[in-house]
């Protein structure tokens, strides 16, 4: 079962190197995993589904919050991580999921909700731990900082 799992998602990685998510299909998930389609969607509703997981299997040991002697450390680290991985493959596709996200509620919830979500409670902790060490004002509101942050991406 795993190992059908891990085919599904390397197929889909590998897929989208020369296709985009529009064009992918469900059957050439299969045909390249070497699965049946009921196998796919017995454990995903749609293509985009697929390719979330996919992404994320392949983007998140790549942007973890480093470990760093400080909170600001820290958070120049993950910007510069971020920068590095969305200048490639991880951009132009997570640009296709968003894209898909405008047509479908679902694929934005879904994007919302295990993508960025998750990141922005990471970079909340690290804010958190840099006010709560003295690092940052006591009255920083990190909802703010977070936002800010992204502004200046």
């Amino acid at each position: 079962m795993e190992e059908s799992k891990a085919a599904i998602l390397e197929a889909t990685w590998n897929l989208l190197q020369t296709t985009t998510l529009k064009d992918l299909s469900i059957e050439a998930i299969a045909r390249e995993s070497g699965v049946g389609k009921t196998t796919i969607y017995r454990w995903w509703a749609n293509k985009t589904a697929v390719v979330m997981d996919a992404f994320l299997e392949k983007l998140s040991p790549e942007i973890q919050f480093p470990q760093a002697e400080s909170a600001t450390e820290a958070i120049s680290a993950q910007i510069a991580l971020l920068i590095k991985a969305f200048s490639g493959d991880y951009g132009r596709i997570v640009a296709q999921i968003s894209a898909e996200g405008q047509a479908c509620a679902v694929t934005l919830a879904n994007y919302r909700d295990r993508f960025l979500y998750p990141r922005r409670a990471a970079a909340k902790a690290i804010i958190q731990q840099g006010i709560s060490k003295g690092e940052f004002d006591p009255n920083l509101n990190p909802e703010l900082a977070i936002a800010t942050l992204r502004q200046r991406q």
